[in-house]
């Protein structure tokens, strides 16, 4: 809890929701929530040993008070951060599965193709106008993205 090598791994973990937030990747946000629930862990161990030694808030001196209450305060913080990242994590997954972040580039694991989660792009403006004024002469097409028309024929009367 209180060590240079914690106070380095929270300077991590810090660069980690920053990365996170700039960028709307939701594969960090998984990690920074793992990582609050390691540092949970440590002062629920702490405050748990005081209730188990019956300790707890009970005929301490002011040292104790002070470490008690950070204990506290740290593990309030990471059980509201794990739930505000954790709903941050399912908008961010859901803008990447509707297509809303391109990364320019980027497909899965950064190779490029644009293949894993960044599958949609937005077509051209110049086919966006061209498939608008062709939509009555063209039936429709089948196939993954294209060309939607409305039906103009006549319908069958049964009986």
């Amino acid at each position: 809890m209180l060590s240079p090598t914690g106070g380095i791994l929270e300077l991590l973990t810090c660069f980690i929701l920053y990365i996170s937030k700039q960028t709307l990747q939701f594969c960090n946000l998984v990690m920074y929530i793992i990582f609050c629930c390691f540092d949970v862990v440590a002062p629920f161990i702490f405050i748990g040993v005081q209730i188990q030694n019956g300790t707890f808030f009970v005929n301490a001196d002011s040292l104790t008070y002070g470490l008690t209450g950070y204990a506290i305060a740290c593990f309030l913080f990471y059980i509201i951060a794990i739930t505000v990242a954790f709903r941050a994590y399912r908008e961010f997954k859901a803008l990447s599965l509707e297509g809303a972040i391109q990364a320019p580039g980027a497909g899965m694991m950064g190779g490029g193709n644009g293949g894993g989660y960044y599958v949609r792009q937005p077509p051209p403006d110049d086919d966006v106008e061209q498939q608008r004024g062709n939509q009555g002469n063209q039936p429709a097409r089948g196939g993954a993205g294209g060309g939607f028309a409305a039906f103009s024929g006549q319908g069958v009367t049964i009986g």
